[in-house]
C-alpha cells in the first residue's frame, strides 16, 4: 500500500454540527466525478448533465458527516479531482515550488538574491494570484516566517494567506464554516502569540484597501464619500484568528508531490532534514468530509501540484462509506493508535485496529 499523506482532519467523535451553516444541504448532497473546491469554481463550467454523481455527505451513526459511494466504484476509478481552496508552500520549499499551486519550478540559476524571491509556474497562477499576491509583497513577513521555522508550526502559514486572499477582497471570512474545527482552549496562550505577531506584521505595513470604494467602482456607481472605506483588518480579531485556525488544524492536506529529478530529490531531503517532509499545505473542501479508516478505500494522490484525485483503492460498493487514511498505514498499531487518539481524539475500529494488527 503506497504511504497515505493526510495528517489533519475531523475528530470525529468530539465534534458536533454546530459549525454547519443555515441552508448548507443543498451544496453538501451530491458532487459528481469532476468536482472542483477552488474559490473560482463557480465561475467554471458545470459538469455534463450525463455524468452521473458518485459522492454524497451524509450523517454517520458514529462520526459526525462521511462521505458515500452514491453508486458503485471501481478500483483505480477517480472519484473527483480537488482544487485547494488555499494552499502555501512549505518554507523550506518556498523558493522551489509555485506560490500558488505548488508545483515544483524548474532549477533556477542567477544571483543569490533570485533564489529568495517566491515565483510562479505559470502566467496563470500568476494571474491567479495576483490581488492577494499585490497584498502580501507589501509585508515584510521575515519575523512571521522565522517565529513559524522556529516553533516548527505550518498552519498559521495558512492563516497568513486566508487573511491576504481575504484582504484583497477574493474570499469571504467564512469559507472554512461548512468544515468542523478543533476546540483550541488548552493552546489558548500559543494562540494569542501567533494571532498578535500576523495581526502587527499586517498592521505594520499600513496596508491600505478600500473594498466597498473598488466594489463601487465596479458597479459603475462612482467614487464614494470619505468614511465609507472598510478598514482592511476589521474582520482579523483574535476570536476570527482561533475559529478558523481550530479548522484548519484538522482539515489541511500535507502535499508530498512525487520526486521527478535530482533537484526535487535534494530538496525534498532537506524538507525533511528541517521537519517539512512536504511541498506544501493545503485546505479542501469535499475530501475533508472524508472519515478514516486504517484499511481505507480511497486514496488522495497528487501529479504535479496541489491539485489532488481522490481515487478508489479497491471496488466501492453503493452506499458504502467513503474513507481516507489520515497517518502513514504502514505503521503498527500502537503508533497509529497513539496519534489518532492524541491528535484527532478518537479510537480506530477499523478491522485492523479491532484485531491490532
Amino acid at each position: 500500500m503506497s504511504r497515505l499523506l493526510r495528517f489533519s482532519r475531523q475528530a470525529f467523535d468530539l465534534k458536533t454540527l454546530h459549525h454547519r451553516r443555515a441552508g448548507a444541504q443543498p451544496f453538501l448532497s451530491s458532487f459528481s466525478n469532476s468536482a472542483t473546491e477552488s474559490a473560482g469554481a463557480a465561475s467554471e463550467p458545470k459538469p455534463p448533465p450525463y455524468i452521473p454523481p458518485l459522492i454524497g455527505i451524509q450523517l454517520t451513526k458514529h462520526a459526525g458527516r462521511g462521505a458515500f459511494a452514491l453508486q458503485r466504484i471501481a478500483s483505480g476509478e477517480v472519484l473527483h479531482s480537488a482544487r485547494p481552496i488555499l494552499a502555501h508552500p512549505s518554507l523550506s520549499m518556498i523558493n522551489c515550488v509555485c506560490y500558488y499551486c505548488l508545483r515544483r519550478l524548474p532549477k533556477r540559476g542567477g544571483t543569490a538574491e533570485a533564489h529568495h524571491t517566491v515565483s510562479f509556474c505559470s502566467e496563470q497562477c500568476e494571474q491567479t494570484s495576483k490581488k492577494f499576491y499585490d497584498v502580501e509583497k507589501q509585508i515584510d513577513w521575515s519575523r512571521f516566517h522565522e517565529y513559524c521555522r522556529q516553533k516548527g508550526l505550518k498552519y498559521p502559514l495558512i492563516m497568513k494567506r486566508f487573511a491576504c486572499q481575504v484582504i484583497a477582497g477574493n474570499i469571504p471570512t467564512d469559507i472554512l464554516e461548512l468544515l468542523q474545527g478543533e476546540d483550541l482552549s488548552d493552546r489558548a496562550h500559543l494562540i494569542k502569540e501567533e494571532f498578535a505577531l500576523l495581526r502587527s506584521t499586517l498592521e505594520d505595513a499600513d496596508i491600505k484597501v478600500e473594498r466597498q470604494k473598488k466594489k463601487n467602482m465596479d458597479e459603475g456607481k462612482g467614487p464614494i464619500v470619505d468614511g465609507e472605506a472598510e478598514e482592511p483588518l476589521s474582520f482579523l480579531t483574535e476570536e476570527w484568528y482561533t475559529d478558523v485556525l481550530g479548522r484548519i488544524r484538522i482539515n489541511a492536506f500535507r502535499v508530498e508531490l512525487p520526486v521527478q529529478s535530482h533537484e526535487d530529490l535534494l530538496s525534498s531531503a532537506a524538507a525533511t532534514v528541517e521537519g517539512e517532509a512536504a511541498v506544501g499545505n493545503a485546505m479542501y473542501m469535499l475530501p475533508s468530509f472524508y472519515n478514516h479508516s486504517c484499511e481505507p478505500n480511497v486514496n488522495i494522490v497528487w501529479s504535479d501540484s496541489a491539485e489532488g484525485k481522490m481515487v478508489a483503492l479497491r471496488d466501492i460498493e453503493k452506499a458504502e462509506e467513503v474513507r481516507i487514511c489520515y497517518l502513514d498505514a504502514s505503521m503498527g498499531y500502537e503508533a497509529r493508535a497513539k496519534i489518532l487518539y492524541g491528535g484527532y481524539g478518537f479510537v480506530c475500529d477499523c478491522p485492523r485496529c479491532v484485531a491490532k494488527e
